[in-house]
């Protein structure tokens, strides 16, 4: 997904490129949990935070498109692994969780790892990488929030909101940047939302069963990916 947002943000503007894809996650989320629970998917025990966190991703995901668009895949991905740091680091006062030696270890194996293998790509300081150190600290805390919902909503309501929230709140904002995409612009930015959908669904479900820091070492996967997809 992030290697197509870096390609099409360079012919289209990222709220474009975002509000098409949050209508395929809203669309997605009012199918699903509509089918499921009709009316009752809008029942929400936290809805003040379900809206406070589909605001923070819609933030986050406009960061990180600018990102991408200024910046080197790898370079994005490398200042993204704080990510984990982050998520573990609020996962301990906001949930309460136990993060034991070993995954404070993992992680931080997992971020020199990352270091040595991208430092290259950091010839000198480049104040445009504070963006995605930004956006990265929003996704960490967002990741601790879905967690936190998990407590109180079931995850098609979760899926719902965050997908809603997105839509309305770049709907304000997308129709300003449109550009008319060509069969292969729309194409490539429904894929980007289509990969985000399934991403995103995957990771709340992960995040309903599993700790937020037992998952935070598998970010590290993505330096794998970003490697060979940056050079493709």
């Amino acid at each position: 997904m992030d290697a197509l947002t870096k390609h099409v943000s360079q012919f289209y503007s990222a709220p474009q490129i975002i509000w098409i894809r949050y209508m395929v996650f809203a669309a997605y989320g009012l199918v699903v949990t509509f089918r499921r629970n009709g009316w009752r998917a809008f029942h929400s025990n936290a809805q003040g935070l379900q809206i406070f966190r589909g605001l923070l991703l819609a933030g986050e995901v406009s960061i990180f498109v600018i990102a991408f668009r200024n910046l080197p895949l790898a370079d994005v991905q490398a200042v993204a692994g704080i990510g984990p740091l982050v998520a573990m680091a609020l996962s301990v006062p906001i949930l309460g969780e136990k993060v034991g030696i070993r995954r404070w270890t993992a992680i931080g194996i997992g971020f020199i790892g990352l270091l040595i293998i991208i430092r290259p790509g950091f010839g000198s300081f480049e104040p445009m990488l504070l963006l995605p150190a930004f956006g990265i600290s929003v996704f960490g805390l967002y990741q601790v929030l879905t967690r936190f919902v998990a407590r109180h909503d079931h995850p098609d309501t979760t899926v719902l909101y965050t997908g809603l929230v997105g839509l309305i709140a770049m709907s304000m904002i997308g129709p300003f940047f449109w550009k008319t995409p060509d069969a292969t612009g729309i194409s490539l930015m429904l894929c980007i939302a289509l990969f985000g959908l399934g991403g995103h669904a995957l990771l709340i479900k992960a995040l309903a069963l599993a700790p937020a820091s037992v998952l935070q070492p598998l970010n590290y996967i993505t330096i794998v990916w970003v490697t060979l997809l940056g050079y493709i």
